[in-house]
């Protein structure tokens, strides 16, 4: 059994970007966009989510508690980035 095969889900990773018109009072417009790295778009790529029952992660001086996991295969997801679990 190798490692991708246990990636059961797919995913859309998607990133918050500014649209290149403003809105009617010429304010810009922030949206979500399907994240692309190099000519890869992160459109319904294989991942797993796992829901736990929470655990502490401390990150600097700060502590946060993780409820869910996401695996995914070789590519760049930030704390920045929003996960849709297709």
């Amino acid at each position: 059994m190798t490692y991708i095969s246990l990636l059961i889900n797919e995913c859309d990773i998607q990133e918050f970007t500014v649209a290149p018109a403003p809105d009617g009072y010429g304010q810009p417009i922030k949206t979500w966009q399907i994240k692309v790295v190099g000519g890869v778009s992160y459109d319904d790529i294989p991942c797993r989510h796992v829901s736990g029952k929470g655990r502490e992660v401390k990150v600097g001086q700060e502590t946060h508690i993780i409820y869910d996991e996401l695996y995914v295969g070789d590519i760049d997801v930030t704390v920045q980035d929003r996960v849709i679990i297709d």
